[in-house]
């Protein structure tokens, strides 16, 4: 399992941290996030979720998706019912800017 950022660039409402929390207990929460690295630095595994709080995540939409090796050098972003609009795995030695 990789790690999971629930980020916001600003507050994030209590309503939709507690159905994303209740979705996915070892959610971190990360408010009021200005640059990737602010994210990246509070990753422990190799690879983690950023999930973005203005996201309606599909009800079907599961986070136990594992990388194959030969693709951790590259930033996923999956489709979220019908668009692929903000759920991302990241690759921890990923610069983003």
């Amino acid at each position: 399992m990789y790690d999971i950022f629930y980020v916001s660039k600003g507050a994030i409402s209590n309503s939709a941290w507690e159905e994303f929390k209740g979705r996915y207990p070892n959610a971190q929460k990360l408010e009021n996030v200005k640059t990737f690295e602010e994210v990246r630095r509070r990753a422990f595994t190799k690879m983690f979720w950023v999930v973005w709080d203005y996201v309606l995540v599909d009800p079907n939409f599961n986070l136990d998706y594992r990388v194959p090796k030969w693709d951790e050098e590259y930033v996923h972003v999956f489709k979220n019912g019908e668009y692929y609009d903000g759920i991302c795995i990241f690759p921890k030695h990923a610069r983003i800017s």
